[in-house]
């Protein structure tokens, strides 16, 4: 009996995680049609790196807030300096003089 509790909460567990990659797989792909759409990524990460991408040359905060703007997102100054600031440390985007990112 006991070792029957034990594997139904093996199973819930694996479920669960089961789940949550399942929303992972769902999210990627509503990332990749998005980019294939021309549009851009819902996670505001990878929306930065594409607008930073797509433009070829460094940005400022401001200019990036615009570009997502104009691609349909509503992301605020501070949060897309903040995810700057993140990316930077994973040495995803460069910083070329003040306050122009780049991206890798």
């Amino acid at each position: 009996m006991r070792e029957l509790e034990e594997l139904e909460q093996q199973l819930a567990r694996l479920a669960a995680r089961a789940a949550g990659k399942r929303e992972e797989v769902a999210r990627l792909r509503e990332s990749i049609a998005a980019v294939k759409r021309g549009g851009l990524p819902p996670a505001r990460t990878d929306a930065i790196l594409a607008v930073l991408r797509r433009s070829g040359s460094a940005m400022s905060p401001k200019e990036i807030v615009t570009a997502l703007r104009d691609g349909g997102r509503d992301d605020e100054l501070r949060s897309v300096t903040a995810t700057l600031n993140h990316l930077l440390g994973q040495k995803r985007v460069l910083r070329q003089g003040r306050g122009r990112y780049l991206a890798v």
